[in-house]
């Protein structure tokens, strides 16, 4: 799978992925990275949706791509969803990406917000 998604084929990457009989959790993230560095956000939010758990590296796999591709608004509303919707939390990688959004949006009470949940929670 990683081959095909470093050859940007995603559709043989799916492909394979999709006739794989045991899919891991790093296998899941590996495809929503690959989606997500590709360029195919909408692939990357349909797959993040079709999985069946979900991790820190899953979450920062939706939470980056929506970065890499200049989704700033998509940052900010995954990570809420995030901190809402799931027993996951964030991490320095998370807090940083989600503080970068808010600075390219001037999203500064936001912002200061991350930066205060960032040093009351570690």
């Amino acid at each position: 799978v990683s081959g095909y998604i470093e050859c940007r084929d995603m559709v043989a990457a799916r492909k394979l992925f999709d006739a794989m009989p045991n899919r891991d959790l790093m296998s899941w993230n590996t495809m929503l990275n690959g989606y997500a560095n590709n360029g195919d956000v909408e692939g990357c939010e349909k797959l993040f949706e079709e999985m069946p758990e979900k991790n820190i590296f899953s979450w920062n796999g939706l939470i980056g791509g929506y970065a890499h591709n200049g989704h700033f608004f998509e940052v900010l509303s995954s990570f809420k969803r995030m901190l809402s919707e799931s027993n996951v939390h964030p991490n320095d990688a998370t807090l940083v990406t989600v503080l970068s959004a808010c600075a390219r949006l001037g999203a500064l009470d936001l912002g200061k917000w991350v930066h205060v949940y960032a040093e009351s929670n570690g």
